[in-house]
């Protein structure tokens, strides 16, 4: 193209003498041929810029697409996550809270018959050994009340490290704020427990409760806080028909 102008152009030099007429004409080819030449090179660009374009807009659908997926998958495993760690929690703290209460109640072995005994022996979670141990004890009550006791605490102590482990392995899903929270009533069941444990290892007269008054003074409303922040999390709340619906996530949050 550049080369037809070039001659276009050095025609028109050539005939600019021959009069008024032929230079009119040649200005007119070089108009027209100037402008298709444009409208060519305008028309190209304009292609490269449509597909340039097209390709950054494929990108960022890519992008945004990959990060809601990524988005709700992390929110659905959210609430498979917190309704299980709610449930390890409650079990954790009110196993804890059975076995810390002063206020205990045991049967009275040393009044039961033979067959009864038997009968109670049969259902009860003690072990063999220890079963064994107890038709044979000098003092049975408290043979069994302090062989009871291990059990339970072992209970507790295995309900409190379930819920702990859980949550270690499974925090990454809860929210930062929701997870602190659960932590610090796992803190406070852990530690009544092991301070139950001590005093009665060591038979300790007057024996340590500051753990265990934390657990009473700040657990319940810790717990009716933190059940009614779950809730909110992993329910809307409105309903429709009269049953409830999963909550969208905040974009606030």
């Amino acid at each position: 193209m550049l080369e037809i102008l070039e001659k276009i152009a050095a025609a028109i030099g050539t005939l600019l003498v021959a009069g008024g007429t032929v230079t009119a004409l040649a200005l007119w080819l070089f108009k027209l041929f100037g402008e298709r030449w444009l409208s060519s090179k305008f028309a190209e660009r304009l292609e490269v810029f449509k597909h340039d374009q097209q390709k950054e807009i494929e990108h960022l659908r890519f992008e945004i697409s990959k990060l809601l997926d990524r988005t709700t998958k992390l929110h659905q495993r959210e609430f498979e996550v917190l309704p299980r760690t709610w449930a390890l929690l409650t079990k954790c703290y009110h196993t804890v809270r059975g076995v810390t209460s002063s206020l205990q109640t045991y049967p009275d072995i040393s009044h039961m018959s033979a067959a009864h005994l038997e009968e109670f022996l049969s259902k009860c979670p003690l072990q063999n050994w220890q079963k064994d141990e107890l038709r044979n004890a000098l003092d049975c009550n408290k043979y069994y009340q302090d062989a009871i006791f291990w059990h339970y605490l072992g209970i507790a102590k295995g309900a409190c490290k379930k819920s702990a482990t859980y949550l270690a392995k499974n925090g990454i899903f809860i929210r930062p704020e929701l997870k602190g929270k659960f932590e610090k009533i796992q803190e406070l069941a852990w530690s009544a427990v092991v301070e139950h444990e001590i005093n009665k290892a060591h038979d300790l007269r007057p024996m340590q409760q500051d753990a265990l008054k934390r657990l009473l003074k700040d657990g319940d409303p810790l717990m009716k806080e933190l059940e009614a922040e779950v809730q909110k999390r992993l329910w809307s709340e409105k309903a429709e028909n009269g049953l409830p619906v999963a909550a969208t996530p905040n974009k606030s949050q």
